[in-house]
Formats: structure tokens, sequence, C-alpha cells
């Protein structure tokens, strides 16, 4: 595993508005996959309702590599949760624009939710990388 910069995972997560996450994921899953895990393709990663089991496959390889340190549904949990409240939120934003559920929204209360959730998830991946980079020390000191 690489060890990365936590800083800058979760601002590059943040300035992208999630794109970053999606480079993360294949990036780590490579790196998994180098180290003899069996994940799914990452493809699957943006076709909805496979990406949730893609996400429990990954999880249970990011359980594996850090030793077990936090079970596969611990993981799953920090990475799925973030992005489904995302999803609810814009359903609830888009119908309400169509009229199909009538509420007023003030678009200010919901920029500040997304920002939020986007942030959340960037928090999401960065606690998962401290993970990575923790096992990564801990192999070097026992390497030597």
């Amino acid at each position: 595993m690489t060890k990365r910069n936590l800083l800058l995972v979760w601002l590059f997560a943040c300035l992208t508005q999630g794109l970053y996450t999606l480079f993360w994921y294949v990036k780590t899953k490579r790196e998994m996959t180098m180290q003899g895990q069996n994940i799914l393709p990452a493809w699957m990663l943006i076709i909805p309702f496979a990406n949730w089991y893609w996400l429990w496959n990954y999880s249970q390889a990011v359980s594996k590599v850090i030793n077990q340190k936090l079970r596969p549904i611990t993981v799953y949990k920090i990475l799925i949760s973030i992005p489904i409240l995302s999803n609810i939120l814009l359903t609830g934003v888009l119908l309400a624009k169509a009229g199909i559920i009538s509420t007023t929204l003030d678009q200010s209360r919901v920029q500040v939710v997304f920002t939020i959730l986007l942030q959340l998830q960037a928090v999401a991946i960065t606690i998962i990388q401290a993970y990575f980079n923790q096992t990564v020390d801990q192999n070097t000191v026992s390497e030597s």
C-alpha cells in the first residue's frame, strides 16, 4: 500500500467534489490486488446497486490488508453511509424542484448540507487511508 498524506487525501476529495474519491478507490483497489486481494472490477463502482456490492467486496479486502483492525462491516458502514445520505437529499431536492413534493427550498441550506456531506465522504476515505498508512508503517518496522 502507498502511504498518502491524510490532509491531501481529504483536501483533494473536497476540492474535486468527489472525483478524487473515485480515483482513490481505483488506486487503492489496484494496490490491494497487487497484494493478493481478490476485488471485483472497479468499473462496478459507477453502476447503481452494483456499487454497494463492490464496496462490500472492497471492505472485506481493506479489513484483511489492515490486519483486521476494522471489521469488514465497519469499513462498509464508513464508506457507504455518506453516499446514501447524499442520494436521499438529492432525491428530495429534485422532487421538490419538479413540484412532486411541496416544500420551500432554501438553496443556502441545501448547499450547506451538500457541502457537509461531501466533507464527510472525504473524512471517510481519509479514515481508511489512515489505517492503510498505519499498516505500511508497521510493515516497515517489522521488515527492519
